[in-house]
């Protein structure tokens, strides 16, 4: 048996925003670029799913999540105002394939239920 050091969760916690604020500030220095003009920073997907695998967590979820930010999940919800009311709010989503007619009008009930919302259909 190993006599490593071993870090509990308030300390890996505080190690990983740590490493994390650094990365920050690496990456809002200038980034070279590997001749195609695009910087070179970040994770492809194989390495994130490998990373997840080596921590325990699962690839799968990992794809799923990679998905997520891929739509634009992350994307906040646009709102406007006017004299500082909300007007309206815009959220685009990428859907992936065309949605039936079924699908199209019970999306805008959900809609109009969720912001208590009247309209028309067309």
């Amino acid at each position: 048996m190993t006599n490593e050091r071993r870090f509990n969760d308030d300390e890996v916690a505080f190690i990983l925003e740590q490493a994390a604020a650094a990365e920050q500030l690496a990456d809002d220095a200038p980034q070279p670029a590997d001749g195609t003009g695009l910087v070179t920073r970040g994770m492809t997907l194989q390495q994130l799913t490998d990373v997840a695998r080596e921590t325990g967590f699962s690839p799968e979820a990992v794809i799923l999540a990679a998905g997520a930010v891929v739509r634009g999940d992350l994307v906040p919800t646009r709102q406007q105002r006017y004299a500082g009311l909300p007007i309206g709010v815009a959220r685009t989503i990428d859907l992936e394939r065309e949605i039936s007619q079924t699908e199209w009008e019970r999306l805008v009930v959900e809609l109009r239920e969720t912001l208590q919302a009247r309209g028309v259909l067309r």
